[in-house]
């Protein structure tokens, strides 16, 4: 359906047979961004849930034109209204994240629901809520409807327009969408990261005003999640809610780029991911990696990952069938320096689907640039091998040695390459891409002193400026 052709009149039509609006709450108050829950069906409908669709109108109390909020959607699973109804009526939840930009005041939203039975829009419950323009602030996308392991971070932003002092704390609880009682998030969300997406909308004041937590303690389920921020004046409010389903089984992480790393445009991205409730193998069969820049604009797609990696480390803690969990994906971002945010998406053989891992949140330098030659990532080599490859400082600034160091996959110290890389090598394939300066930027080393085992191999470029990471690769000394 189109929004642009529907004409639904204020007044109520007739009542859907069953539904609510689930939340906001009645008189509750919300800050610029806020979510409509609810559930609607048909019962006397003779297949499915009898309805198909949901409209959302916010009409002021001071009088005036409604504003149309848009399609909700509609199917969401709501296990609570397949109990009391029956198993067809599951999928009858709706959700919209939306907002009103209007000044304070008290609206009535109103949900019009699509009866397949009646052929037409019936008014359903509605709820008066009060709007404030501050504080303000939401959890980062992507966020609602996401499935996520038992461990997840979320990041977001929270301010009071009205500072100085504004908000000093952000705290979480978690409301089951089936119903129960709340869980209280008992890990402590970080508060005052920087945030050059809301200083640009809001001032440079407002600059430190991010927000990060990992969550641990909900056991599996979906829920609401709701950030409450803590005012300098006492005051508690809640700024924008997402839902996401805990999956239990669901495990892994980023292990690298580490967490505000600094890296090239060249850089690695690590990690594992497994599905202890899968009845074969890892329950995982691909990784597909997003980055996220946090001055707003497009995600950037980096693409599927390596998946398949061996991790003794992850079959040592949950079985040998989880042996190749790992994954790994060499990609670039060619953009300007900024912080961005990577998020693992998870293609899990068990639910079908894809849920949002752990993301992690880096800093992107253009320089120096540079990587170690193909074939690498992968190989098996003899011992001593020789690496080969390339790096070179775009702002012009000299390089004078690259030097290695092993990092075993398995977990371990590292081991630092005691060889020096001869530096300086000619690359005509780098002076075609970045010009004649580029050109005497190779490098080569013998390696001798690793033992046997798989190692991530991380060249580290030193110039005038210190020492810089490039892209790294996987090797499996016999």
């Amino acid at each position: 359906m189109s929004a642009a052709t529907i004409v639904v009149p204020r007044a109520a039509v007739a009542l859907v047979p069953h539904g609510a609006i689930d939340s906001p709450a009645p008189s509750s108050v919300f800050f610029r961004r806020f979510t409509v829950t609810g559930w609607a069906i048909d019962s006397a409908a003779p297949a499915g849930t009898g309805v198909d669709g949901v409209y959302l109108w916010a009409y002021p109390a001071s009088g005036g034109p409604g504003t149309p909020l848009g399609w909700a959607q509609y199917g969401i699973a709501r296990p609570d209204i397949s109990a009391q109804y029956g198993g067809r009526f599951l999928n009858s939840g709706y959700s919209l994240a939306t907002g009103l930009v209007n000044s304070s005041g008290t609206y009535t939203i109103v949900a019009y629901v699509h009866d397949t039975e009646a052929g037409g829009f019936s008014q359903q419950q509605v709820v008066t809520i009060v709007e404030q323009t501050d504080p303000r602030g939401a959890i980062d996308p992507p966020t609602d409807g996401f499935t996520v392991p038992l461990s997840f971070t979320l990041t977001g932003w929270a301010i009071d327009v009205n500072g100085p002092g504004g908000v000093d704390a952000v705290y979480f609880w978690a409301f089951p969408v089936a119903g129960g009682s709340p869980v209280a998030i008992s890990a402590n969300a970080a508060f005052g990261l920087p945030r050059t997406d809301v200083e640009a909308e809001y001032g440079s004041f407002f600059k430190n005003s991010g927000f990060s937590v990992t969550i641990t303690n909900l056991p599996a389920g979906t829920y609401r999640l709701v950030p409450f921020v803590h005012e300098t004046t006492g005051y508690f409010s809640q700024i924008q809610s997402a839902v996401f389903t805990v999956q239990d089984g669901a495990h892994g992480g980023i292990d690298s780029p580490a967490p505000s790393s600094v890296i090239p445009g060249f850089f690695t991205v690590t990690g594992w991911a497994i599905d202890t409730a899968a009845a074969t193998g890892t329950g995982v069969d691909g990784v597909y990696l997003w980055a996220y820049p946090d001055s707003g604009g497009p995600a950037r797609n980096l693409g599927w990952a390596q998946y398949g990696i061996a991790r003794p480390d992850i079959a040592a803690q949950y079985g040998n069938r989880f042996l190749n969990s790992g994954y790994s994906l060499q990609t670039a971002l060619a953009i300007p320096p900024s912080t961005f945010t990577v998020v693992a998406y998870v293609h899990d053989t068990v639910a079908g689907g894809f849920y949002q891992q752990q993301v992690v949140t880096v800093v992107r330098q253009f320089d120096p640039l540079g990587a170690i030659d193909p074939p690498a990532n992968g190989f098996t080599v003899p011992s001593p091998f020789t690496v080969t490859g390339w790096a070179w400082d775009t702002d012009g600034f000299a390089i004078d040695a690259v030097y290695f160091w092993a990092f075993p996959v398995a977990g371990g110290s590292p081991i630092a390459i005691t060889a020096n890389a001869a530096y300086g090598l000619p690359r005509s394939d780098v002076e075609a891409h970045y010009g004649p300066l580029a050109r005497s930027t190779g490098f080569s080393v013998t390696i001798s002193n690793l033992p046997p085992g798989s190692y991530r191999l991380v060249p580290f470029v030193h110039e005038t400026k210190g020492f810089f990471q490039i892209q790294s690769a996987i090797f499996t000394v016999q």
